[in-house]
């Protein structure tokens, strides 16, 4: 009951909220969020997932939250406003210090605007890529995630996954993979296009458009309403991609770690 509420309260700001939409269709039963309200109406929510906290809602509902959160954080994630003061509070109240991580950009794309043709074409990733997989995904963290770089062995693990999906794609050209983005956390009414990566021996060639763009299309042609997809700021090249695609901003994001005193 509570997780349907919330989810009904997520999808009026759909693409907003749609990492937290994620997080909570693949929570473990025992994981619940917090919430904030107000004569029996959500105002704001939080849940923890991996290694920060989601939050969405309005953002004078941070400190209700945070009184209610009972452990230790290392780091929160969301719209620009509410992390900061997750953030700044969070900081007094546990004594600890907060830093950005990563300013992000939130986007949606409701119609693909067809890049410039370049050869290839695309294919899923399968189980005979699972390697291949495992490198990028690597690579992709190291550049877009260096503050939080996962284990080999998850690594390797989300390869298997990813390559069993069937919704990690592989820009292809004359039989060798030069380009990656994935569909994932489809709800109501959207799906995300993530895991946008390509090796800097191919970059500059136009093969990260063609990927995005295909992908983006095929999560439209699944029915879905829109496509959401998170940039780092500090990278405008990718920024001024998505932008070309018909991606448009929908939020500023933030995320902060938290540095503990020991």
């Amino acid at each position: 009951m509570v997780r349907a509420r919330l989810k009904h309260f997520l999808e009026k700001n759909e693409a907003e909220n749609h990492l937290f939409l994620g997080v909570l269709s693949t929570a473990p039963e025992g994981v619940m969020p917090v919430l904030a309200q107000e004569n029996g109406e959500i105002r704001a929510a939080c849940m923890y997932v991996e290694r920060n906290v989601v939050v969405a809602g309005e953002t004078h509902w941070v400190a209700p939250l945070i009184e209610a959160w009972e452990t230790d954080a290392p780091g929160v994630v969301a719209r620009a406003d509410l992390a900061s003061a997750w953030a700044g509070q969070w900081a007094l109240k546990r004594g600890c210090r907060a830093e950005v991580a990563v300013f992000q950009r939130i986007y949606r794309l409701s119609q693909v605007i067809p890049p410039r043709p370049v050869p290839g074409r695309l294919r899923p990733a399968g189980p005979q890529d699972v390697d291949k997989l495992g490198e990028w995904i690597e690579g992709f963290e190291r550049e877009a995630l260096a503050h939080e770089l996962s284990p080999p062995e998850v690594i390797r693990s989300g390869a298997v996954r990813r390559a069993r999906s069937g919704m990690t794609y592989f820009w292809e050209v004359e039989g060798e993979p030069v380009s990656m983005a994935a569909l994932a956390r489809p709800s109501r009414r959207a799906i995300c296009v993530n895991l946008v990566y390509t090796p800097p021996r191919w970059r500059g060639r136009g093969y990260a458009s063609a990927v995005v763009a295909q992908v983006s299309q095929l999560g439209l042609n699944q029915g879905f309403e829109f496509c959401t997809l998170y940039t780092d700021l500090a990278n405008p090249t990718s920024n001024s991609i998505y932008a070309r695609l018909g991606y448009e901003p929908v939020c500023d994001s933030r995320h902060y770690q938290f540095k503990y005193s020991v």
